[in-house]
C-alpha cells in the first residue's frame, strides 16, 4: 500500500482486513527493499495484544533472513507491563472485559518469554518503561535508524488505547499506531508493516504470514 492511493483502493485494502481468512499484513512502502549487499534493520514496537503478538512471530521469521537485523523493543507504561486498570463499579460486562484483559497480559508474557529464549543472541531485545508510549514510537521512526517498522494493528490494552484517544489517525484501516506511522506530516521516512492477527479459532483458517524469495522479503496471503 502506497500512501498516495487513492480512495478505491483503500477500500480494497479495507475489504480485504476485513474479510482476510488469515493474518494479514498490510506495507506501507516507503522504498523498502534489498540490494546485493544491503542490511536492513526492522524494529518492532510490541504494544501488547493478539496483533502484536503476530507481529512478534513474524519478527523471529525475519530473523532468519541473512539480511536482516531486528530489534524488538517492549514498552511499559508508567503502570508497568500490564498497564493500569482502574478501578470501576462492578459489572457483568467490566469483569468480562477485565478477565479478558487480564489473559491477554498474560498471553503477552508467555510470548515474550518464549520470543527472548528462542532468539537470544540473534535479535536485539529491548524493555523500555516511558511515560508516552505513542511519542516513543513515532520518535524511532522519525530516527531513519530502521528501514522497516513492524506493528501490529490494534487490540491493546484499555491504557494504551486511552493514551491514543487524543491522536488523530488519517489511515483507520492501519489501526492507531499503524494509521499515525502512514501519515506523511510526521517525517516518517522508514516503511511500515501493520500486522494483523486472524481469529482462527472462530474461522478454523491459518493463521501464518509467509515469506518467500531471499533477495527481497515479501509478504503473501497464506
Amino acid at each position: 500500500m502506497e500512501i498516495d492511493l487513492g480512495l478505491g483502493w483503500r477500500r480494497v485494502n479495507q475489504r480485504v482486513l476485513e474479510n482476510a481468512p488469515c493474518s494479514i499484513g498490510v506495507l506501507v512502502d516507503r522504498g523498502f527493499g534489498f540490494g546485493p549487499d544491503t542490511v536492513k534493520k526492522v524494529c518492532v514496537p510490541f504494544l501488547g495484544g493478539p496483533d502484536s503478538r503476530e507481529a512478534l512471530r513474524l519478527a523471529g521469521r525475519m530473523a532468519n533472513h541473512p539480511k536482516m537485523r531486528v530489534t524488538v523493543i517492549r514498552f511499559c507504561g508508567s503502570g508497568g507491563p500490564e498497564g493500569e486498570i482502574k478501578s470501576r463499579p462492578s459489572s457483568s460486562a467490566t469483569v468480562s472485559n477485565d478477565e479478558r484483559e487480564e489473559q491477554d497480559c498474560e498471553q503477552d508474557e508467555t510470548a515474550l518469554v518464549e520470543f527472548t529464549r528462542r532468539w537470544d543472541g540473534i535479535i536485539k531485545f529491548i524493555e523500555k518503561q516511558v511515560n508516552n508510549i505513542v511519542n516513543e514510537v513515532l520518535a524511532i521512526a522519525q530516527s531513519t535508524e530502521f528501514e522497516l517498522i513492524m506493528v501490529g494493528k490494534g487490540r491493546f490494552s484499555r491504557a494504551i488505547v486511552a493514551e491514543l484517544a487524543n491522536h488523530h489517525v488519517e489511515y483507520e484501516e492501519l489501526g492507531s499506531i499503524g494509521g499515525l506511522l502512514a501519515s506523511l506530516p510526521h517525517g516518517i521516512k522508514s516503511s511500515v508493516l501493520v500486522i494483523q492477527q486472524h481469529d482462527c479459532l472462530r474461522e478454523g483458517h491459518s493463521t501464518h504470514l509467509k515469506c518467500f524469495d531471499e533477495r527481497m522479503f515479501r509478504l503473501i496471503i497464506a
